[in-house]
């Protein structure tokens, strides 16, 4: 079972956080936070892939470039900065980041 929420910064932007909870053994078996201050990050979803044993989060972005991805093509110049949707992957075991794609908005 995994669960995620948003909360803000002083500086009145906000990060995700994710949690990743043993049904079995009753524990907490990682919790992550996004320490990106300069980013306004807001958690719409949490999908959980036991068969692939990764873990989505779907995070609402005011950015065109999000971890070193974007929507735009190499050499063209992106418009000013938007809102867009990015799907960030995390391994199941240990909570690293794996992969990031940014869906456009």
């Amino acid at each position: 079972m995994a669960v995620g929420g948003t909360y803000f910064h002083e500086n009145g932007l906000s990060s995700y956080y994710l949690a990743k909870f043993s049904t079995r053994f009753n524990l907490t078996e990682y919790f992550v936070k996004s320490q990106d201050d300069t980013v306004m990050e807001q958690l719409k979803g949490v999908r959980v892939d036991s068969q692939n044993e990764m873990i989505y989060a779907a995070v609402e972005v005011n950015k065109n470039k999000y971890h070193g991805m974007t929507v735009y093509e190499p050499g063209t110049l992106p418009d000013p900065e938007n809102s867009n949707i990015a799907i960030v992957a995390y391994d199941w075991k240990f909570a690293n980041r794996q992969w990031v794609v940014v869906a456009g908005n």
